[in-house]
């Protein structure tokens, strides 16, 4: 699949919607597919300081991922041998602003590491078990990010308040 398809791009920019809205620390103030550049897409909000860019930043990348994935289960390998979380890497390798803000997220975590009193933290298993529960988090909005993409499709101008009240309507159903 293309990277540069209206539907990726439209699952990317949902992703991140979605994800600003799940934290509570932004709203959306626009969400918009580029009609002069195809495959480009841009999402606006107003965030808090806590409001989370390393996992709003990986949202965009795993609803892409997600949405290449297609209807094959999570925890099985493509044809290649790959992994859902490889998918996820691949795509973040190929978006540097996403990518800036997840590493950004990573050095956090090893700061506060060595700021811990005591014990040593494996800031790598602690990493890993961020995007672990980041994965099911997304998964559980998956639903609001397929409509948020179907109305971006559908050249509809999508709201905070419809982002919204679709999140909440998927993460109450799981």
């Amino acid at each position: 699949m293309d990277a540069d398809t209206p539907e990726v791009v439209a699952h990317h920019e949902a992703g991140h919607a979605c994800a600003a809205i799940l934290r509570g620390g932004a709203s959306i103030t626009s969400i918009h597919l580029d009609p002069v550049r195809p495959g480009y897409g841009m999402t606006h909000m107003r965030a808090k300081a806590y409001a989370d860019g390393g996992f709003i930043a990986w949202a965009g990348c795993w609803a892409e991922a997600r949405y290449r994935w297609g209807d094959r289960p999570l925890d099985q390998d493509d044809d290649d041998g790959l992994e859902f979380v490889d998918h996820v890497q691949g795509v973040l390798l190929e978006q540097p602003g996403d990518r800036a803000d997840v590493i950004e997220q990573e050095e956090n975590f090893a700061r506060l590491a060595a700021m811990a009193p005591g014990d040593e933290i494996d800031v790598r298993a602690a990493t890993i078990a961020t995007y672990q529960v980041w994965h099911i988090e997304l998964e559980q909005a998956w639903p609001a990010m397929q409509r948020v993409a179907e109305l971006l499709l559908a050249g509809a101008t999508v709201t905070d308040a419809q982002v919204r009240a679709l999140v909440d309507t998927a993460v109450e159903a799981n």
